[in-house]
């Protein structure tokens, strides 16, 4: 499954996977404080429009 986070120290936006091994970090700062970012199209919290959606999943 993968989870979408922001970071409270950069504003960084970066998916991660639960598959990985221990606490997610910002890849850009190596912060741990970090919001958890709902991205599930189609519901109300959803913030990622679908183009945005495809691209996290090309990242894969």
């Amino acid at each position: 499954m993968v989870e979408r986070f922001r970071c409270l120290s950069c504003g960084h936006t970066f998916p991660w996977f639960r598959a990985d091994r221990g606490e997610p970090a910002c890849p850009a700062c190596r912060s741990t404080r970090l919001e958890a970012n709902p991205w599930l199209l189609g519901t109300a919290d959803a913030d990622l429009t679908a183009e945005e959606h495809l691209a996290v999943a090309l990242e894969v």
